[in-house]
């Protein structure tokens, strides 16, 4: 019996570890590059409608919290449901590109490219992941003050229809197609910021109960699409020969080996323009500002070390970039708490009063 234990243990941990490695649970820089925009949109949204309720007198359409992030429980369901859909994305990919990983040398162990998962596995586990998603999707689709109830099957019906499920499930369009994008386009990367930024569409609308202040979600979106487009870039390099050998388009490919950093640079001066926009249009405090700068000299002193041509270094600077995102949450963060500290402006109050109406 003593011998037994550890034959099952091993068994079971050699049938789960390919589906592990091919929902990349092992690389976790991809679930925070996923999960922190809309960590940015949430708590962006909790400070300015914390602060308007305070003015009015009001009870806020979000649930009251002292985080200066939000809601803690939202943030966390966000991390929880980034965990799952970025490995529903991994095997997605994978399911695309696996004739393609089978020819690069850093993807070609990868489950699907080596065989050790057939198609059909694949296609359940991404099935699975997806799946498990809609029990989170389907909570933080649930009006602020009703989540702690429980509801039944009308309830249920009235959500599928509810304004944060529906962005919720559209994310998986451009999700599905960012594997195609490479093989029509020099710009994949563009579709994956498309698609690594929706949480802040998603964020924003879940906590504020469905409704969008547009004039400062959209520059944030935008901002967090710059992002994407400078860390991906780099990530790119990794196999920009292979690629080029295989006919698979990227911006490593597209921006040049001599105008690669310029292109980058432009990026990230477009997210820096991006966000102060965003600080501007909802009257933001000075800590906001704080993070913005601190987010620009961190990408401008990563884009002027990193060594394109080692894939290496390139993996070392990617693995860097959520450190970046993190910052900018704790500049929000330091806003909101700040926030607390002076009184409201009704330019503030007149931004956070165009949500009901966009």
């Amino acid at each position: 019996m003593v011998q037994v234990a550890p034959s099952l243990w091993t068994r079971l941990v050699q049938r789960v570890a390919p589906y592990a490695q091919l929902a990349r649970w092992d690389k976790p820089t991809g679930v925070w590059l996923l999960y922190l925009p809309g960590a940015w949109s949430i708590a962006l949204a909790a400070g300015l409608e914390s602060t308007t309720s305070a003015g009015h007198g009001t009870e806020p359409p979000v649930q009251p919290t002292t985080s200066p992030v939000g809601s803690l429980r939202l943030q966390g369901a966000f991390l929880a449901g980034a965990f799952l859909l970025r490995g529903a994305g991994c095997t997605i990919n994978d399911l695309w590109d696996r004739d393609i990983d089978k020819q690069t040398i850093r993807t070609r162990q990868r489950p699907l490219a080596s065989g050790r998962l057939h198609l059909g596995q694949g296609l359940g586990f991404a099935a699975a992941q997806t799946l498990a998603g809609f029990p989170i999707l389907l909570w933080i689709s649930t009006p602020a003050q009703q989540r702690a109830q429980r509801f039944g099957v009308h309830q249920i019906r009235d959500l599928l229809h509810s304004t944060t499920f529906l962005t919720g499930v559209t994310a998986l369009v451009p999700a599905t197609l960012y594997p195609l994008a490479k093989r029509v386009t020099m710009w994949p990367q563009a579709v994956l910021g498309l698609t690594f930024n929706w949480g802040v569409l998603l964020g924003w609308s879940a906590a504020t109960d469905g409704s969008m202040a547009w004039r400062v979600v959209l520059p944030l979106y935008g901002a967090g699409w710059c992002w994407t487009l400078v860390y991906d870039t780099i990530y790119a390099h990794q196999d920009k020969y292979t690629d080029r050998r295989l006919g698979v388009g990227s911006t490593a490919l597209r921006f040049g080996e001599v105008h690669a950093k310029t292109w980058l640079r432009g990026f990230a001066a477009g997210m820096v323009a991006s966000l102060t926009l965003v600080g501007v249009v909802s009257e933001q405090p000075w800590p906001f500002y704080a993070g913005v700068t601190l987010v620009g000299a961190q990408l401008f002193h990563q884009i002027q070390r990193v060594r394109l041509d080692d894939p290496a270094d390139c993996m070392r600077h990617f693995r860097r970039m959520p450190l970046t995102g993190l910052v900018l949450l704790l500049g929000i963060a330091g806003a909101n708490a700040w926030r607390q500290r002076v009184p409201v402006s009704t330019d503030t109050e007149a931004v956070v009063g165009t949500q009901s109406s966009g």
